[in-house]
């Protein structure tokens, strides 16, 4: 049925890439800004903030394509460093993982939907305010 639409009905093609366009990436485009700074306190935009509240994910292919491409899902870094391109950001924290401070203090997601912690499954539990960390320790 679909593909008669698609033959006989070319606007149909336009109607389902805007209909795409509209609630498909909407939703992926506001989980991804759930994950990245989930719960920062109004009174508080600072950069220490923005990095002690952000988080980290490890997707999946899929998730990575379909939700982060080009490594947006290593926020914290991204924050902590905001000039690093983003090619680099997977390297940056496989190496900075090898240091206390920083590695004591990023929250780790297995996945965006699937795996053993995900941030679906932190937007749904319960909310735990997270304590900043000092950017000296971080950096």
């Amino acid at each position: 049925l679909g593909g008669i639409i698609l033959v006989y009905r070319p606007w149909a093609q336009l109607a389902l890439w805007v209909l795409a366009q509209n609630l498909v990436l909407g939703a992926i485009m506001r989980l991804r800004a759930m994950s990245e700074h989930p719960f920062i306190p109004n009174e508080d935009a600072s950069k220490t903030a923005q990095v002690a509240y952000s988080n980290t994910v490890v997707p999946n292919a899929l998730e990575r394509f379909m939700i982060a491409p080009f490594h947006a899902s290593y926020h914290s870094l991204h924050n902590l460093y905001p000039s690093l391109p983003n090619y680099n950001l997977k390297e940056a924290h496989q190496l900075l993982m090898r240091e206390a401070p920083y590695r004591a203090n990023v929250e780790i997601y297995d996945g965006y939907l699937m795996g053993r912690k995900t941030i679906f499954q932190m937007v749904t539990g319960p909310q735990q305010k997270k304590a900043p960390i000092k950017m000296e320790d971080a950096a």
